[in-house]
C-alpha cells in the first residue's frame, strides 16, 4: 500500500520507464478522473446543505430601527423635533415538522449524491480496467504481428533469392512478397491502435502520457467464483444502481411524511424588546419608551383549498412507483450479476481453450518451419501453418484479457473490488 502511494505522488516525475499495475491505474483514476472530480464536489454541496438544514432549528434575532419626523414650523428644529425607536426580536422555534423533513431530505440528498459518486466511481473503474487490458491485449497482439512480420520478412528474402536463382516460380515469390506487405500493413495498424489506445488511458486516468510499462500482474489460476446467494448479498449491499433506487424510495417516503405533516401545527416562542425616543435621545429620557414581551405561538392549518390531500395522493402514489422501481433495479441487477458470472464462466472456458490451442498451433508451426526449410512441405502448407499459429496467439490473448475484464467487472459490482 505504501509502495502505490509513493507511485501515485512520484508519478508526474518518475512514471518513465516505470510499470503500472492496472490496480494502481484505478488509483490514477480515482484521484484525476475528471467524472470522479466533478462528483466530488457535488458531494461537498450536499453536505454542506444538510449541515445548514440543522440551522434552522436556530434562533432568529433582529434589530429594526426607525426615524420618524413629528412636525414642526421651525424647519431648524426638525432633527430635534423627530422620534427615534429600535427594536430586537428574538423568534426561537419550538415545534415545526417541516423542518425536522427538511434535515431528513437534505441527509437523504447528501446520501444520493454520496450513491451517485460511488456509481461515477464504479464506472470509472470499470472503464479503466476496460482500457487497460484493451492496451496490455494490443501490446501483446503488437509483439505477435512484430513476429510475423519478422518471419514474413525472412520468408520473403528466402523465397526472393530461390526466385533469382530460379529455383521458386514466380507464383511463390508473389504470394511470399504479398505475405510480407500484409504483415507489415498489419503490424503498423496494431502499433497505431495500441498507441491511440495507451493515450486514450492515459487521459482517462488523468495523468501525462509516457512510455510506462503497464504490468500484467494478475495471474489466473483456477476459476472461483463465490456462491451465488453470497453475490446476491453482497450486488444489495453495495452496489451503487441499487442503493440509488433504495434512497429514492426513502425520499418518497419522506414527501409522503411531508404532505402528511402540513396537517400539523407549529410552535414558536417569540421575545421582543424595543425603545422610543421622542426629540435627541438624552440619558434622562432614554428609558421612557421601553417595551418588552414575549409569546408562545401556536398555527393550526385549518383549510387550504383541498391541496394538501392533493398532495399527499400524489406522494403516495409516487411513493408506490420508487417501491416499483426499487423491485425492478434489484431484479435487473441480478439478471445483470448472472449475465455476468456466465460471461466469466464462458471467458474462462474459452481462455482455456484458447491456451491449449494455441501451444498446438505453436508446436505445429515450428514442426512446419522446419520442414519448409527442409523442402519437405510446400510455401502454402507453411504459410497456412503460420497463420494458424498467429491466429491461435491472437485468440489466446483476446480471451485471457476478455476474462480479466470480466471478471474484475464482476468484482466490482459486488463490492469486492477495491483497488487493493
Amino acid at each position: 500500500m505504501k509502495k502505490s502511494i509513493l507511485f501515485i505522488l512520484l508519478a508526474p516525475l518518475f512514471l518513465i520507464g516505470e510499470s503500472m499495475s492496472v490496480r494502481e491505474a484505478v488509483e490514477f483514476a480515482n484521484k484525476n478522473n475528471k467524472d470522479i472530480q466533478m462528483q466530488k464536489k457535488s458531494v461537498t454541496i450536499k453536505n454542506l446543505q444538510y449541515s445548514k438544514s440543522f440551522l434552522y432549528y436556530l434562533p432568529e434575532i433582529n434589530l429594526n430601527t426607525s426615524w420618524s419626523k413629528t412636525g414642526s414650523n421651525h424647519p431648524y428644529q426638525s432633527v430635534i423635533d423627530s422620534g427615534y425607536s429600535g427594536t430586537i426580536s428574538l423568534t426561537q422555534p419550538i415545534f415545526n415538522y417541516n423542518y425536522i423533513e427538511g434535515v431528513a431530505f437534505a441527509n437523504i440528498d447528501k446520501v444520493k449524491e454520496e450513491i451517485s459518486f460511488e456509481l461515477v466511481k464504479m464506472n470509472v473503474e470499470i472503464g479503466t480496467i476496460s482500457k487497460f487490458y484493451n492496451v496490455l491485449s494490443l501490446f501483446n497482439e503488437e509483439k505477435a504481428a512484430k513476429f510475423l512480420l519478422e518471419k514474413s520478412s525472412q520468408t520473403f528474402k528466402m523465397v526472393e533469392s530461390k526466385y533469382e536463382l530460379r529455383s521458386a516460380n514466380k507464383s511463390e515469390y508473389l504470394k511470399a512478397k504479398v505475405d510480407y506487405i500484409n504483415s507489415e500493413i498489419n503490424y503498423n495498424t496494431v502499433k497505431s491502435n495500441l498507441d491511440i489506445s495507451k493515450k486514450e488511458l492515459f487521459n482517462y486516468i488523468g495523468i501525462k502520457y509516457t512510455d510506462c510499462i503497464l504490468e500484467d500482474d494478475i495471474s489466473i489460476d483456477t476459476l472461483q467464483i463465490e456462491d451465488l446467494e453470497i453475490l446476491k448479498e453482497r450486488l444489495t449491499k453495495y452496489d451503487p444502481q441499487i442503493l440509488a433506487e433504495k434512497i429514492n424510495l426513502q425520499y418518497s417516503m419522506s414527501m409522503l411524511r411531508s404532505s402528511i405533516s402540513d396537517f400539523l401545527p407549529y410552535i414558536n416562542w417569540n421575545l421582543s424588546y424595543s425603545t422610543r425616543v421622542d426629540n435627541i435621545p438624552t440619558f434622562s429620557n432614554w428609558e421612557d419608551g421601553d417595551n418588552w414581551s414575549t409569546s408562545i405561538s401556536f398555527v393550526l392549518p385549518l383549510f387550504k383549498g383541498g391541496r394538501r390531500a392533493i398532495d399527499i395522493a400524489e406522494n403516495k402514489i409516487n411513493y408506490q412507483k420508487s417501491k416499483i422501481n426499487y423491485k425492478k433495479a434489484i431484479e435487473d441487477r441480478i439478471r445483470e450479476l448472472l449475465e455476468k458470472i456466465s460471461d466469466v464462466r464462458g471467458g474462462y472456458l474459452t481462455y482455456t481453450s484458447a491456451i491449449d490451442a494455441e501451444e498446438m498451433a505453436k508446436e505445429n508451426f515450428n514442426i512446419s518451419e522446419i520442414q519448409y526449410k527442409n523442402g519437405s512441405i510446400s510455401q502454402i502448407e507453411y504459410l497456412n501453418a503460420k497463420k494458424t499459429y498467429e491466429d491461435a496467439k491472437s485468440n489466446l490473448i483476446r480471451s485471457k484479457y476478455a476474462y480479466l475484464t470480466n471478471r474484475l467487472q464482476l468484482d466490482v459490482m459486488t463490492g469486492k473490488w477495491k483497488g487493493e
